[in-house]
C-alpha cells in the first residue's frame, strides 16, 4: 500500500530541509512550530522513514530524507513560483504606463 502524502506535508518538510529548523521553516510559512512538527511526524510516519536527526537546536537530514529532498524540491519550487510561471507563459505585462499629450 502506497503512503498517502499531501502536499502541505511535503511542503513543510522542504522548508525545514531549506531553514534547518522548524522554528524558521513556521515563521516562513506563516504557521506554527507545532503545526510544523506534526506535519513532519505524520510525514515520518506514513513513509515509515526518519528524515531529520535533531540534536539539540540542530536538524539535519539522514540520507532517507536528503532522498526525499531531491524529489520533493521541483515540485515545492515549482509550486512556489506557479504565480510567476503562469504570468511568463500568458505574457503578461507588468509595470507602468504613462501617456502624455
Amino acid at each position: 500500500m502506497k503512503p498517502d502524502i499531501s502536499y502541505p506535508k511535503l511542503r513543510a518538510f522542504y522548508y525545514v530541509a531549506r531553514y534547518g529548523s522548524a522554528r524558521k521553516a513556521a515563521q516562513a510559512l506563516f504557521v506554527t512550530e507545532g503545526a510544523i512538527s506534526q506535519q513532519i511526524a505524520d510525514l515520518e510516519r506514513r513513509l515509515q522513514k526518519r528524515l531529520f536527526v535533531r540534536l539539540q537546536r540542530k536538524t539535519t537530514l539522514t540520507s532517507d530524507g536528503i532522498n526525499l529532498l531531491k524529489l520533493v524540491t521541483p515540485l515545492v519550487e515549482r509550486c512556489e513560483n506557479i504565480g510567476l510561471e503562469f504570468e511568463r507563459i500568458a505574457g503578461t505585462l507588468r509595470g507602468e504606463v504613462r501617456i502624455a499629450s
